[in-house]
């Protein structure tokens, strides 16, 4: 069963490294809203392989709630709660969610492409980058089932 969880898992992470890359090949063409909506997929993907690693059913939406990350963190073992920042994946995954469909859709009278900067791309991609770590370092944890971990 734990070595499907993390088949499944590794295989959203991949998705996720599809969809950063195609973040960054937005960005190279200064496509700022399609770099923005491909890094909120991206994150969207690793957090839902922590889900999956966690032997927790993943949220079918684009945006999640405290509850939902409390339920993932209480399956990680205490001495690993602070290692992982679930509380800050939550909270980028909820900004960027935020601006999923005006990323891809624009806005009343105002198009997509006039909503984002390369900063926004740019940060964008940076917690994408974050969020896979986050993802990463759980699959790897509970892949070896949550080997000794002291923090003195």
């Amino acid at each position: 069963m734990m070595a499907r969880r993390i088949a499944e898992a590794q295989g959203l992470i991949s998705i996720g490294d599809m969809k950063y890359a195609e973040a960054s090949r937005y960005v190279a063409s200064a496509d700022f809203s399609l770099s923005v909506a491909a890094s909120q997929e991206a994150v969207e993907f690793y957090l839902k392989a922590c889900f999956v690693a966690l032997d927790q059913d993943p949220p079918k939406t684009h945006t999640f709630r405290e509850n939902e990350i409390d339920l993932a963190r209480d399956a990680i073992p205490d001495e690993y709660k602070n290692l992982v920042p679930l509380g800050r994946l939550l909270v980028i995954a909820n900004l960027w969610g935020g601006a999923r469909n005006a990323a891809k859709y624009g806005i009343a009278h105002t198009e997509s492409t006039q909503l984002f900067l390369t900063d926004d791309a740019m940060l964008a991609g940076k917690h994408a980058e974050e969020a896979h770590r986050t993802a990463s370092l759980i699959v790897s944890l509970v892949g070896a089932d949550w080997p000794s971990y002291s923090t003195e």
